[in-house]
């Protein structure tokens, strides 16, 4: 299970908040509550990988970058637009799941491909 935050209109100019962060910890905290001892990997889109000196990241928690060339932004502005354009995807699980692993989109892949050490 991959507990996603995408924070747009970011504020901070070096630093993941404190605020921040603490939606993702309720995010987890949720998770167990709700499923138990399920294997789940907190995971923040964030333009900055550095937390704030009063935040508390969840324990493992991973960074996925917004910009550069493989920004997690711009993959999945592609995948959305080969969505989009694709008439055969359009109800057809099977047609979606190859456009999600077509951009690395799917389970692992995104771990794998997006996350970077936070600090």
């Amino acid at each position: 299970m991959l507990p996603l935050s995408a924070k747009n209109g970011v504020t901070s100019k070096d630093v993941i908040s404190k605020k921040v962060l603490g939606h993702l910890q309720q995010s987890m905290t949720w998770i167990d509550g709700q499923y138990g001892a399920v294997e789940a990997v907190p995971v923040i889109i964030h333009p900055h990988s550095k937390a704030g000196p009063t935040a508390s990241a969840p324990r493992g928690y991973t960074h996925h970058d917004t910009k550069g060339p493989q920004g997690t932004k711009k993959v999945l502005a592609a995948f959305v637009h080969a969505l989009a354009s694709d008439e055969s995807a359009k109800r057809n699980l099977e047609r979606i799941a190859a456009l999600l692993s077509d951009n690395n989109l799917n389970g692992e892949m995104v771990l794998e491909h997006f996350a970077r050490e936070c600090r």
